[in-house]
């Protein structure tokens, strides 16, 4: 595939950035970043909305090296593509499309979601922690446990990075990063992903209001600061503790809004464009289909103003 993006976009081109939406109604658009078209028009919009060429060229990089293997991602149910894109009514319509209602693919690509909000955010989302700063404990699941999870404490965000990434994943995705870049990625990788730990007095009745104000202390606490320009979508699963699991960005076009993400190390690249907030809601909800605990309830806050449970679809 040829990534290179044109210098210079047409009047039409440009209106299409911020007009997504093909016809009337809550159509949803969504591509996987398979063409020139969908690759060119999204950094374009990127940094239109705030984010740096640094940081959207690590993007495409990374978006060029997880193509060198097959795509192999069921797109059966899904419609013809416009210009990379594919068009849906509704957001349920979308999921319904998926395989086993989320986007997973089969081969591991050593670029998560983390590593895609640290590269567009660059410089936007930030902290004035540095990687050997005595922030601890910090709670991470080790990525270095074979066959089982297993949380542990660390005193540094360095050694909190070490323990969620193994030395072939640090390897495989160092060279991405531009010098300037790589030390951020380490103190805000295991910042953005890990677990919090709940007051005592947490129950059914404060849970929605204690989990926000946990957040807020801890990265209050770790000097987390986030953009102005666009919104930091974290997504948490809460029982006796909080994990934070997943992340991606949300931007507010004229018409609508904009979603991109990283599924994963297994998942597609993926940008959605959206009309209205509440249609990224069913979206967000999609992965929990496989979460059988009742007694885990699931939210999303954006940046660190906003807190919504999500529903299991």
């Amino acid at each position: 595939m040829h990534f290179r993006v044109a210098k210079i976009l047409c009047a039409v081109g440009v209106m299409s950035l911020c007009l997504p939406f093909l016809s009337g109604g809550k159509d949803i658009r969504i591509c996987f970043f398979q063409d020139t078209n969908s690759i060119g028009q999204t950094v374009e919009f990127l940094i239109s909305q705030g984010c740096s060429k640094v940081g959207t060229s690590v993007f495409e990089r990374a978006v060029r090296e997880y193509f060198k293997q097959p795509f192999d991602f069921d797109l059966s149910k899904f419609p013809k593509a416009t210009n990379g894109f594919y068009c849906f009514a509704s957001p349920h319509d979308l999921i319904a499309a998926l395989p086993n209602g989320f986007p997973d693919a089969t081969h591991w690509f050593p670029f998560n979601c983390v590593d895609a909000v640290v590269a567009l955010a660059d410089g936007r989302l930030r902290t004035t922690a540095r990687p050997d700063d005595i922030l601890g404990p910090i709670l991470v699941v080790s990525a270095l446990v074979t066959n089982r999870e297993q949380a542990q404490f660390a005193a540094t965000p360095r050694e909190a990075y070490y323990l969620t990434r193994s030395s072939s994943f640090r390897d495989a995705t160092e060279a991405l990063f531009p010098e300037s870049m790589r030390e951020a990625r380490k103190c805000l990788t295991p910042l953005v992903l890990q677990w919090h730990m709940l007051p005592q007095s947490t129950g059914k009745t404060n849970l929605e209001d204690m989990a926000l104000k946990v957040l807020r202390a801890n990265w209050k606490r770790e000097a987390v600061e986030f953009p102005s320009q666009f919104e930091v979508v974290l997504l948490h699963t809460v029982n006796d503790a909080i994990e934070t699991r997943h992340v991606g960005l949300l931007f507010r076009g004229i018409e609508g809004y904009t979603y991109v993400e990283k599924a994963g190390f297994k998942g597609p690249f993926i940008r959605l464009d959206i009309r209205d907030r509440a249609d990224l809601m069913p979206w967000l909800g999609g992965p929990l289909r496989s979460c059988t605990n009742a007694a885990c309830h699931h939210f999303a806050t954006f940046n660190d103003h906003t807190i919504q449970e999500i529903r299991r679809q």
